[in-house]
């Protein structure tokens, strides 16, 4: 059963212009948004995808709905189930939407990895310890891995020297700073899903070899095939891509891929929107 949405709309006062409207009720391919702070973006997202759930039978397990923070993220689940409540109470019918994927990229990331409902890989069987941005940066100046990296690197205790005129052009020694510089050396190169082996062959400056060899042992550092295996937010990111790119079930397993919030230039949050969309084009 359809409803008229734009009677709903009028009894909570709610008056979207046509432009909304239409992407309010665009279903079938790639709808692009631009919208500035204010405009409405987040309610026209939420409505669209009422829409889809109430009007066009959309399985709410199937659209996967993504944003830049927690916060925003909270914003949006709290949202759908206030605008479900609203047509509940005309048509009746409970929307059921706990298999909806909401959540920051970084969570949904998460639960794509682990989701068993959507693969049977052996990843889906474990947990993954995740480090937020100042576990990141406390785990890199502890002690033990802050040696295994000079060394690794070559440079030994010149390592903070060394990282600090690399990023910054600065001859300092404080190792607060180079911990820092170095987390966005290494999420740069994980965002940018470089492979750091195929890197080493190529590069010719000693100084980029040093980088990247401290990346390698940062990755073995966080035990990323043990059995309870860290990572960082980026390389969260590049998993899930990697681990999509390699499962057909979940390759298929979105027929509407919505992102709030879209960060065009983080390269593999990019690459893994448009892979979960590559089948349906939605």
């Amino acid at each position: 059963m359809k409803i008229n949405l734009e009677t709903i709309w009028n009894s909570i006062g709610f008056k979207p212009t046509e432009k909304q409207k239409s992407a309010i009720f665009h279903v079938s391919g790639p709808l692009f948004l631009p919208a500035g702070p204010g405009s409405g973006k987040t309610r026209v997202l939420l409505w669209r995808v009422v829409n889809l759930i109430v009007n066009e039978g959309v399985d709410p397990g199937r659209i996967f709905l993504s944003t830049f923070t927690e916060k925003a993220a909270k914003q949006l689940r709290e949202g759908l189930q206030s605008n479900l409540a609203i047509v509940s109470a005309t048509t009746n019918i409970n929307y059921d939407v706990s298999q909806l994927y909401v959540g920051t990229v970084h969570s949904l990331c998460k639960k794509i990895i682990m989701d068993k409902r959507l693969n049977r890989s052996t990843l889906s069987k474990t947990n993954i310890e995740v480090m937020e941005q100042l576990e990141q940066f406390l785990f890199l100046k502890d002690f033990s891995n802050w040696s295994n990296l000079s060394a690794a690197s070559g440079k030994g205790a010149d390592f903070a020297k060394f990282v600090n005129m690399f990023t910054t052009g600065k001859n300092s020694s404080s190792k607060t700073t180079a911990a820092l510089k170095l987390a966005e050396l290494f999420n740069k190169i994980s965002e940018e899903n470089i492979d750091y082996r195929l890197a080493l062959q190529s590069c010719e400056s000693e100084d980029d070899k040093a980088i990247l060899n401290a990346y390698a042992k940062y990755l073995e550092s966080l035990n990323v095939s043990g059995p309870v295996p860290k990572a960082d937010l980026s390389i969260l990111q590049s998993k899930a891509y990697l681990h999509v790119s390699n499962s057909p079930d979940l390759l298929k397993a979105f027929d509407f891929v919505i992102v709030d919030e879209y960060q065009d230039t983080n390269s593999i949050q990019e690459r893994l929107f448009f892979l979960l969309a590559s089948n349906s084009k939605n």
